[in-house]
């Protein structure tokens, strides 16, 4: 049995959900802060119900800890998409900046 496994599941998950749902919001021309902003409170809120909601479940509690994995997956998801969006290849800041553009 691998110590905190769960932990470790719970920020994986989060991390690639995270990366999904910024992914998805580039695509769809949202400018990069609101894409984190967006993504943050989503998925903060979605975790913390989902954690709470876990006491009324047989066999299941609620763990802060799991949470704290949550919200640090998902903001290191954020904090890398905005990396790659910002700093990554050019045709990654071309878009953004485009999207930028139309959305003003």
């Amino acid at each position: 049995r691998i110590p905190h496994f769960d932990k470790i599941a719970h920020f994986s998950l989060y991390f690639l959900l995270s990366i999904a749902l910024c992914g998805w919001l580039w695509l769809g021309r949202v400018p990069v802060l609101k894409q984190a902003f967006l993504v943050l409170v989503l998925l903060m809120g979605y975790s913390a119900i989902e954690e709470w909601s876990q006491q009324f479940s047989l066999g299941r509690k609620s763990d802060v800890y799991d949470w704290l994995a949550d919200v640090s997956g998902f903001t290191l998801g954020c904090v890398l998409m905005w990396s790659l969006i910002q700093f990554g290849p050019r045709t990654l800041r071309v878009t953004e900046a485009k999207s930028s553009k139309v959305s003003s």
